[in-house]
């Protein structure tokens, strides 16, 4: 049964009710026994604890209105926000021009041939390069329940193509297209407190280009591991190591004289560079094992400035040859051949509208010592001839997604 009275008006005739009863209860001056009292004090006492239960009448809603118990229930139905999940996958591109030390010096050639036979040497050495490159990658979701980071899958791709005369190893201004690289990268693992993270990555080279189908390549593999701290929230130190091996069809590099023609292939009829097959071995061991060190340090100047330097090492075995015969010089060994190598990079990058850098570097690869193996070389510049063009200078762009 629905009782359509108001709740407000029973409030006031119930408490004007106790009120009354408990006055008579203790007014003396009223009429009847002892027995009347008590009954009275009971009467009250009951009334005031009805007073603090539910109403018996329960207040008609007001439309429109909705009452505690319907707002608690739609807070805990809301559904949780869910954090945007980060995206995998992104892009990389650049751009870079690079001028060799070459470039900037004029060697002195007097020679009574140097103008009419081969022309002026002022730009003999000029090395002008210019480089492309592109790199997709994709960041598979972490593991659960692990302190193990992303791993990342990537790939690599580059043109290269020099604007000078000099540099093109067939002819002037070659372009040519390199190895395409497949990394797989280990976000690393973080020792507690420390800071210290161990980071890593697999790398394997296809022989897209055209040096490395001479080389014979069939494929280059590599790996290696990292370990880097920051410092003072603005700079980072990384220690570096890893190795590779190179698989090759054949020990030595070699051309194929049915498309070069022969008269374009140096070599000695009936000799060793004649391996048959119409394929001539140009000299040289190919490099079957390599091993790399190295460090880097990266301050980070303000918000979108950074420089950053790095110096390896790199230590590499051809393959192992049978040429321990009469023709062996007496200062060489037999056997396997070792080589080094250093390369350097100094660096000033700067950031903007958070999706591109640009950055200027003097980058240099040279063996460690100097020919006569008697002293070392400083690292990060070429100072013994120009000519050699072991030393470059370089500007970028880069634009990531």
């Amino acid at each position: 049964m629905e009782c359509s009275c108001n709740h407000t008006e029973h409030q006031t005739t119930r408490d004007a009710l106790l009120s009354r009863l408990i006055f008579d209860a203790y007014a003396h001056e009223v009429e009847g026994t002892m027995m009347h009292k008590k009954h009275l004090v009971y009467t009250a006492v009951m009334l005031f604890i009805l007073s603090n239960a539910a109403p018996a009448f329960a207040e008609p809603p007001i439309p429109g209105q909705k009452n505690d118990a319907d707002v608690v229930e739609e807070i805990e139905e809301e559904p949780e926000e869910v954090p945007e999940k980060p995206k995998q996958w992104s892009v990389s591109g650049g751009i870079r021009n690079r001028v060799g030390q070459g470039t900037f010096v004029t060697p002195d050639n007097s020679s009574e041939f140097s103008e009419d036979e081969i022309g002026s040497g002022s730009n003999a050495y000029d090395r002008v390069q210019m480089a492309y490159s592109f790199s997709p990658s994709y960041a598979f979701d972490p593991i659960e329940s692990s302190s193990l980071d992303n791993f990342t899958l990537s790939g690599s791709f580059a043109v290269t193509q020099w604007l000078t005369q000099g540099g093109g190893a067939n002819f002037p201004r070659e372009v040519r297209f390199q190895d395409v690289g497949i990394n797989l990268g280990w976000g690393g693992y973080s020792f507690g407190d420390t800071g210290i993270r161990l980071g890593g990555g697999l790398g394997f080279s296809l022989p897209t280009s055209r040096f490395s189908r001479v080389a014979t390549v069939r494929l280059g593999t590599n790996a290696g591991l990292s370990l880097s701290k920051t410092f003072f929230d603005r700079m980072s130190i990384a220690l570096s190591g890893g190795a590779g091996k190179n698989f090759h069809r054949l020990t030595s590099p070699a051309v194929d004289i049915s498309q070069l023609g022969e008269s374009n292939v140096l070599f000695r009829a009936g000799a060793s560079e004649d391996i048959g097959d119409n394929l001539v071995a140009i000299g040289g061991i190919n490099t079957e094992y390599f091993v790399s060190t190295g460090a880097s340090v990266r301050i980070q100047l303000v918000d979108s400035l950074s420089f950053s330097t790095s110096y390896n090492l790199a230590h590499f075995w051809t393959y192992k040859v049978e040429n321990d015969d009469e023709f062996r010089n007496q200062y060489a060994d037999a056997g396997r051949g070792f080589g080094q190598s250093t390369s350097t990079n100094v660096a000033l990058s700067y950031s903007f509208l958070d999706h591109f850098s640009t950055s200027i570097a003097a980058s240099s690869g040279m063996p460690p010592k100097t020919s006569d193996n008697k002293s070392f070389r400083f690292p990060f510049w070429n100072l013994e001839g120009a000519a050699a063009n072991r030393s470059s200078v370089s500007i970028s762009l880069s634009a990531f997604y």
